[in-house]
């Protein structure tokens, strides 16, 4: 295994391309194939056409259900996220996802303090392995969600905002890539913010199963806050999901205008032309800050969590991968 102390910056990306060490690193967490195995292959292929009149219309599904959202939201003021169950039919018919959640919130362990507070903000963290995570997380447990900026100008975030299907989470939401949104993250920690917050720590998506990567915990660090640890996972039949990037070359659509819609389109089709994806969240942990913790005992909180529930920890350095990521698909 490849780690970003024993290699520098010029063994993974060479004349701004990435190099054999660099596609290595980035193999620890994430995946270039869509199917498991050659008998995945097979399935696919003999299910492919059944498949593609089902994607066809729930695509057509999809942009009509748009529709109604926005005109609901307009002339009626509804919003369909306020209603979880008739979201998840939505994605069901839309997109092929069952959602299973066990939310056994009181048999989880409490560590940190023994006493929770009414008067603190409460964070939901998860680990993340799909751009989904953040809408379907959101309205799951009808909080706010953090993103990057650029999330909110993609063509599809547009429209699920103004069609009310995912848009209190996102216009009450944070980009915490930006000045001003952790700011005022770091505001509503501090003010017993009214809804609870969805916070991915890892800070990209990570696609190989039971793996998480260094955790982004400084934005936690001096705060007294209530985080409940949620876990969360695809399984495709039978075309595997996951995030479209082949090393060495950039996408087709690379030089294209709208570039996030193009990301969006092309990530959405292993939902569009799966039979069914099933999508397991569930909590499984509870942690108590009070402020006055190092980040050396909040990394301890959370890894002793998340490997109890078997998760691999890869230690990454951001600032590295983010520099690799730009390289392989910017």
């Amino acid at each position: 295994m490849l780690s970003s102390t024993s290699c520098s910056e010029e063994e993974f990306i060479q004349n701004g391309k990435l190099t054999l060490s660099g596609v290595e690193y980035l193999l620890q967490f994430k995946r270039f194939n869509f199917f498991d195995n050659t008998s995945t292959v097979i399935l696919f292929i003999i299910t492919l056409p059944f498949i593609i009149p089902v994607a066809i219309f729930r695509l057509f599904l999809l942009f009509a259900l748009f529709g109604s959202g926005l005109l609901l939201k307009k002339y009626f003021s509804v919003n369909l996220e306020n209603y979880p169950t008739i979201i998840r039919i939505i994605y069901f018919l839309c997109l092929g996802l069952y959602v299973k959640s066990d939310d056994n919130l009181n048999s989880d362990p409490i560590i940190g303090s023994d006493s929770i507070s009414n008067e603190r903000s409460t964070v939901i963290l998860s680990n993340h392995n799909s751009r989904f995570d953040a809408i379907l997380l959101a309205n799951l447990h009808q909080c706010d969600s953090t993103y990057l900026a650029a999330a909110r100008r993609s063509f599809f975030a547009k429209l699920i905002i103004n069609s009310g299907l995912c848009s209190r989470s996102m216009e009450d939401g944070i980009a915490l890539d930006t000045k001003d949104g952790r700011e005022e993250w770091r505001r509503r920690l501090n003010s017993a913010y009214r809804r609870p917050m969805l916070f991915f720590p890892e800070g990209r998506v990570v696609n190989k199963p039971d793996t998480i990567i260094t955790f982004q915990n400084h934005l936690l660090q001096g705060n007294k806050v209530s985080i409940i640890c949620n876990k969360i996972s695809y399984k495709s039949y039978f075309l595997d999901h996951t995030q479209i990037e082949i090393p060495f070359f950039k996408p087709p659509y690379s030089g294209f205008q709208n570039k996030l819609l193009w990301d969006s389109i092309i990530e959405g089709l292993p939902f569009l032309i799966s039979l069914v994806t099933v999508v397991h969240t569930d909590f499984i942990g509870r942690v108590e800050l009070n402020g006055n913790e190092s980040i050396e005992e909040i990394d301890d909180y959370f890894y002793s969590i998340y490997s109890g529930n078997g998760f691999n920890l890869v230690p990454i350095d951001q600032k590295l991968v983010k520099n690799i990521m730009q390289c392989l698909y910017i």
